[in-house]
């Protein structure tokens, strides 16, 4: 399908047609050696992903392999971009109050670390067959548009897709609340971000108002402190004997559960205020998806 017209089908083309264009922007950057690059056309991925899920309504075949595509791309970058997080993550502790022994322990944690992410770029210089393959699969999908299931994508759709997310992120907040576990934590921060994704585009797509979108975003926001925190005590563990960095470990530690008791507030008046009560459905619904093909869909997250 082209992107003429002024229906939401075409209005979600023009969408996937500018993310591509950002995408090939940012890796561009990304294979220019730039960190940021690599997290933009990640987080691109991810836009191009929620895409892809508000059509699977109309061909849940098609969303399958396309998602798996893209998050196959994705996961391609994932050793960069964790590289770099981690590494960010210990310099920022290096802004804090602590006393010489753990000084001298981050900065060696922060050394290992830094030669960790040179090495990684090393292995992928700009000529390097690992960006020549990135730029042609990007190339594939985008060449594969005109097959996006586009003319069956209407308000119905939009509602089977946004409701599928809706109930798989109270699933995962009611797991996660009072628990400080880091992947029941993550899961809830990754469905928010991904309903936030599928609730901004729909409403762009469909000429809406979704002020929701914006607060769920910024809870994930919020929430990815606690993966830094997480994450900032795994490097600091890998970084060399456990004796020596576990006072920064334990504070770190402590923080992040008071981080999580904070969120847990959040996440039930988000609960309460965006997500309790189910969109009002559209007039004469579709029918929602088979059970077999919300399975597909799940399993292949």
């Amino acid at each position: 399908m082209g992107n003429g017209g002024n229906t939401p089908g075409a209005r979600l083309y023009a969408l996937a047609q500018a993310e591509f264009r950002t995408l090939e922007r940012e890796l561009a950057s990304a294979r220019a050696g730039k960190d940021g690059g690599v997290h933009r056309a990640r987080k691109s991925m991810q836009r191009l992903r929620a895409l892809i899920r508000l059509l699977a309504p109309g061909d849940v075949r098609w969303a399958l392999r396309e998602d798996a595509a893209v998050r196959a791309l994705r996961r391609r970058l994932g050793p960069l971009r964790d590289a770099a997080v981690r590494l960010e993550l210990l310099e920022s502790l290096g802004k804090r109050d602590l006393d010489e022994a753990q000084r001298a322990r981050l900065a060696l944690a922060r050394k290992a670390l830094k030669a960790d992410l040179a090495r990684l770029w090393q292995g992928r210089p700009a000529d390097s067959e690992f960006w020549e393959r990135v730029f042609r699969d990007v190339e594939r999908l985008r060449g594969r548009l005109g097959q996006w299931p586009v003319a069956r994508f209407d308000a119905r759709a939009a509602h089977a897709a946004l409701e599928r997310s809706r109930r798989k992120l109270l699933t995962a907040i009611e797991a996660a609340l009072g628990q400080t576990g880091r992947n029941l934590r993550h899961d809830v921060r990754r469905r928010l971000r991904r309903h936030a994704a599928l609730r901004r585009l729909s409403a762009q797509a469909l000429r809406r108002r979704d002020v929701g979108a914006r607060l769920l975003l910024d809870l994930a926001r919020e929430m990815g402190n606690e993966g830094d925190l997480w994450m900032a005590c795994a490097a600091l563990r890998a970084s060399g004997p456990a004796a020596e960095t576990l006072p920064l470990r334990r504070l770190l530690e402590n923080e992040r559960r008071k981080a999580c008791k904070r969120h847990d507030g959040e996440m039930v008046a988000v609960r309460r205020r965006w997500l309790a009560r189910t969109p009002k459905p559209p007039k004469t619904p579709k029918p929602p998806p088979s059970a077999a093909a919300d399975a597909a869909l799940e399993a292949a997250e």
